[in-house]
């Protein structure tokens, strides 16, 4: 009789494991249909953090670019004594110049000149622009447009 006792024991047991087992992959294949539902989500919120590192290291490294391109890494110093020659080129074409004193026109070679010199200035001052206060800036470049 225990013989019979275990063979009923051990059968509950297995049809105890068999629900389980049942159940157990009924959860699992709704977890399966919930991930494949939410899949698109997840992906989307992936690709968040890698959109953002990759804006961060485009914007990085553009700055570093533009700082090594543009010459932002000069002294002021030195910004100012181009600046000076230039303006200093543009008074002395103004002052030494055969018709402009007397007549008041220039010669078409003086007025190559000064719009080289402009030219010059204005992109020495457009590359420099954050070494400048804002105001000084849109009234020199205002005055430009005539």
């Amino acid at each position: 009789m225990s013989c019979l006792k275990r063979v009923a024991l051990l059968t509950k047991m297995a049809v105890v494991c068999q629900f389980f087992k049942k159940d157990l992959l009924s959860a699992m294949s709704a977890i399966d249909d919930l991930y494949n539902a939410n899949q698109l989500n997840l992906q989307a919120f992936a690709l968040v953090p890698a959109f953002i590192v990759g804006v961060g290291l485009f914007w990085g490294t553009s700055n570093i670019f533009q700082v090594l391109t543009t010459k932002r890494i000069q002294r002021t110093v030195v910004v100012h004594r181009s600046m000076r020659g230039l303006l200093r080129d543009v008074e002395r074409l103004l002052t030494c110049s055969k018709g402009f004193p007397r007549e008041g026109y220039l010669s078409l070679d003086e007025v190559g000149l000064l719009t080289v010199y402009v030219f010059n200035l204005l992109r020495l001052l457009g590359i420099h622009s954050s070494r400048f206060d804002r105001r000084y800036i849109r009234a020199l470049l205002y005055c430009s447009k005539f």
